[in-house]
């Protein structure tokens, strides 16, 4: 597994190898996967998921690349688990470390070959998770908490959906990008939409500076925090019910 700095926008669009016909429909006749290689960067997974059809013409058409927490996953994907078995040993020549199976709507999501789940030709797994080593966010509605759980899912879903459409634009403008997540933060009886993954908070600072207009976006300019000293999590993932719970509630 390959460590390295985060990248810019501009630098992640780029052509895959699973064709668009297989990526369609036809995504779910391909339920199982070998994964291959884990990155942190998308920068550094590009060249895996290029050069697996080199390494392996047979299944030149069969890889893809999905982002799972904080990783970003290259996979090989089959039509049953017979053929990903067969494809382990093959696979495990080139790649000594880290192959294994997955069938694939129970290791990243049920409902995967939704085309809306596709952020620049990268299948979001939407497996949230805090990096350790940044702690940077922007509260969305710092100055509107909610204490209603259905509302606050409603407004994280609307937040998705919006970004989603920025970053399939490629119009981030510096506000966001692939490697940023949206959360829910619990704290006390009040629930707080965030953008979490920015470096600290002063680069979350900047970012919300370059929020595109939009009522939605009001508030972000104020909403830059540092989650360790505003919210202190419990753990760096959602609980069952979806949210990260802060140890502060003030």
């Amino acid at each position: 597994m390959k460590y390295f700095c985060r990248l810019v926008l501009s630098t992640i669009i780029f052509s895959v190898t699973l064709t668009d016909v297989v990526f369609s429909q036809e995504l779910k006749s391909y339920p199982w996967g070998v994964v291959y290689s884990s990155d942190i960067s998308v920068q550094e997974a590009k060249p895996e998921i290029i050069q697996l059809p080199r390494l392996f013409p047979q299944y030149k058409n069969q890889n893809r690349l999905f982002k799972y927490r904080n990783f970003y996953v290259s996979v090989v994907l089959f039509p049953n688990k017979t053929d990903a078995i067969n494809a382990i040993k093959k696979i495990g020549e080139k790649y000594s470390t880290g192959v294994f199976k997955v069938e694939i709507k129970n290791w990243c999501r049920s409902d995967w070959t939704n085309p809306k789940y596709t952020k620049v030709g990268i299948i979001d797994c939407n497996k949230v998770e805090i990096a350790s080593n940044k702690t940077g966010a922007i509260i969305i509605n710092m100055d509107k908490p909610i204490n209603d759980p259905d509302k606050a899912k409603a407004m994280l879903n609307k937040t998705k959906g919006e970004l989603d459409k920025l970053i399939n634009a490629g119009d981030s403008s510096g506000f966001i990008d692939i490697e940023k997540d949206v959360t829910i933060f619990q704290k006390g009886k009040y629930f707080y939409i965030a953008i979490i993954n920015y470096m600290n908070e002063e680069y979350a600072q900047k970012a919300s500076n370059n929020a595109p207009p939009g009522s939605i976006w009001n508030n972000v300019r104020t909403g830059a925090i540092d989650v360790k000293s505003w919210c202190y999590p419990k753990r760096n993932v959602p609980n069952k019910q979806g949210y990260i719970e802060c140890k502060k509630s003030n």
